[in-house]
């Protein structure tokens, strides 16, 4: 049974703030799943959302078309600004979504207002007693392989709890259809691409697959856009698409992806869009690998990146049944109903329905 921790029964609103950070180097990607969340909770009038983020406009932008954003300075260890701000508000729930959360930050603000829920969305550290409840996708931590037993508060982990654009709700309930050759082909690798990925996937598909189309897809925080356009303007069996806001409908056309391993290969998995894995990083690697032993995609090191496809992936890539069966394994992983979880948790939680 979930511990609770605070109620709501005497009061008008519940109000919900958000901590996000978001740049170049690290990406939008929880920044937008926050969004989502948060746009979750507003279809309950009894709640009231707002953000604080680092400053970087791009982020700020994001943000304050649909919500009141406060900005901080993320270089103050001891979170000064927004504290203050804690302190002048009667926020209910405080939900963290950056990787690094700092345990000053959860200690004070349970020292100011012990009745506050502080949650956290994604996180290696289960010793703070001061969180309430963690919800993770995947753990992390190699040293603790059953959080939920560690940890002093409410533990969720699991790919139920995906958070996804409501966008992709009526496609995720379509049928896939499985092409017997990868004719449309996607190439995502996330809203900053810190290591280059897509330029040197659009060099190495011309050696890969000389008939099929690209639909290309970068973030506004992408360094390399201009460069991407260039390698591709001349070329029209490529289009370039720039933070695009249906990219749930170039997805859904795509036979075949390749992609980071965050949001979008979540995403994809929704739609049961084959997808070929790059990693960014070791904790994107760690969780892509899950997601293969899953049969629900393959991986494909920086690596072998740089060099043409071996034979065996090639071989299983081309294959209809491999990828027929990957479709099916990828959307019973991620149904779209993961931000519907995470709400209910929370609100429960408070004393709410």
């Amino acid at each position: 049974m979930m511990k609770q921790t605070s109620s709501i029964s005497n009061k008008k609103k519940i109000q919900i703030l958000f901590k996000v950070i978001g740049s170049p180097e690290i990406g939008l990607g929880h920044v937008m799943r926050s969004m989502e969340l948060a746009r979750e909770f507003k279809k309950n009038p009894e709640t009231e959302v707002f953000f604080y983020c680092n400053q970087n406009a791009v982020v700020i932008s994001k943000l304050a078309r649909n919500f009141t954003v406060f900005v901080g300075d993320m270089e103050d260890s001891q979170d000064r600004k927004i504290l203050s701000l804690i302190d002048r508000c009667n926020f209910d729930v405080v939900i963290i979504d950056h990787m690094g959360v700092n345990p000053v930050l959860c200690s004070a603000i349970k020292s100011q207002n012990p009745a506050i829920l502080v949650v956290v969305l994604d996180t290696i550290d289960y010793s703070d007693e001061n969180i309430d409840i963690i919800i993770n996708l995947f753990n992390h931590n190699l040293e603790i392989p059953h959080p939920g037993a560690f940890f002093s508060g409410n533990y969720f982990e699991g790919l139920q709890y995906a958070i996804l654009r409501d966008s992709f709700l009526p496609l995720i309930k379509k049928e896939r259809r499985v092409s017997t050759i990868p004719d449309t082909i996607l190439i995502a690798y996330g809203g900053a691409d810190k290591n280059h990925y897509t330029i040197t996937a659009i060099n190495r598909m011309e050696t890969w697959w000389r008939d099929a189309r690209f639909k290309v897809v970068v973030g506004a925080l992408n360094r390399d856009y201009e460069a991407i356009e260039n390698l591709s303007k001349d070329n029209p069996r490529y289009t370039v698409f720039c933070d695009n806001p249906e990219i749930q409908d170039i997805m859904d056309t795509a036979d075949l992806g390749f992609v980071g391993s965050g949001t979008t290969l979540l995403e994809l998995c929704s739609l049961g869009v084959p997808a070929v894995v790059t990693p960014q990083n070791e904790f994107e690697r760690r969780f892509s690998d899950y997601i293969e032993k899953n049969n629900a995609c393959l991986v494909l090191s920086e690596a072998d990146m740089q060099k043409p496809l071996n034979e065996a992936l090639m071989e299983k890539i081309l294959d209809t049944e491999t990828r027929r069966n990957m479709s099916i394994h990828q959307k019973n992983l991620v149904d779209g109903r993961g931000k519907e979880r995470i709400v209910h948790i929370i609100m429960s939680s408070l004393g709410g329905p």
